[in-house]
């Protein structure tokens, strides 16, 4: 048998062997070189799949972390409000300010509003321009007269709107609203117009 002679097989083995050397030396060289200024210049990496940030925590936990107080979901949160027409009215509801610390409800109230502040009990008071549920207002806007009645949130609504023409100084006093006690009372002021 003839074959490859010995010398030239270890010269093909050696060659091959140079070979991978080469080629795995290039592999690094070409993910790790070095710029002509001397600074090494990394590869460009592979795009990396996009990373979900991690879940944000809730207010509440955050404050609570910092070793802060604040309002549970539980807490019984009391609001009372001085009405225009001189009664308080007081309403429960935690919502507004579950996970907040007394001085971001000092911040968002007024200092002097949180009468009462712990993490299951809170107080907080108001002044409202308004009357309270109990009572309506006979009210001149925009030369239109109407009867307005708070609701039970606190938020004023127009029951009637009234085509009455008024005397000067009952117009005067309707602008900045009357207060009465029922829908009776209004409309024995207003017959009492006429007299």
């Amino acid at each position: 048998m003839r074959g490859i002679p010995i010398s030239g097989t270890i010269r093909v083995s050696t060659a091959m062997l140079l070979s991978c050397v080469m080629l795995l030396t290039g592999a690094a060289l070409g993910h790790y070189a070095i710029d002509p200024a001397g600074e090494p210049i990394q590869a460009p990496q592979e795009a990396q799949p996009a990373q979900t940030p991690a879940p944000r925590q809730d207010a509440a936990a955050q404050t609570a972390q910092r070793g802060e107080d604040t309002i549970t979901p539980t807490a019984q949160v009391t609001w009372r409000y001085a009405m225009a027409c001189g009664h308080e009215v007081s309403i429960q509801d935690a919502q507004p300010v579950v996970g907040k610390t007394r001085a971001e409800l000092a911040q968002a109230y007024g200092a002097d509003a949180v009468v009462q502040f712990s993490p299951a009990r809170v107080e907080i008071r108001q002044a409202r321009d308004i009357s309270c549920p109990d009572h309506y207002v006979l009210k001149l806007e925009n030369d239109t007269l109407t009867v307005r009645k708070t609701d039970a949130a606190l938020k004023e609504r127009i029951l009637l709107t009234l085509d009455i023409p008024l005397p000067k100084d009952a117009a005067a006093e309707c602008i900045k609203g009357m207060t009465f006690d029922s829908l009776e009372d209004i409309n024995i002021y207003l017959e009492g117009l006429d007299g």
